[in-house]
């Protein structure tokens, strides 16, 4: 990654983050799917240190299996791995 600025261990985690959201968007594929990127910021929370992924996201309705609005959602993912999603879920039409 040139002109990246990030030198070879920041590299390392920045790919690990990124497969684990990869990882992420594809096994719930089928509830809910990308319709645009937004943002990337660093975010740290309770000492922990990750990216926050912005972005539009179509989800599927569980019970009636019809595709909702999109929705404002991000996924943070930390530099240990885990990660935490939130949106506006509730505001979504999903008749």
């Amino acid at each position: 990654e040139i002109g990246s600025g990030l030198v070879g261990s920041e590299m390392c985690i920045r790919d690990r983050i990124w497969d684990v959201y990869h990882n992420i968007t594809y096994k719930y594929r089928n509830q809910y799917e990308p319709k645009s990127s937004g943002s990337e910021t660093t975010v740290t929370e309770n000492s922990k240190t990750g990216i926050k992924f912005n972005g539009k996201y179509r989800l599927k309705n569980s019970n009636t299996g019809k595709w909702c609005d999109d929705a404002n959602i991000y996924i943070i993912v930390f530099k240990d791995g885990s990660w935490r999603s939130h949106g506006n879920y509730g505001k979504i039409n999903v008749n």
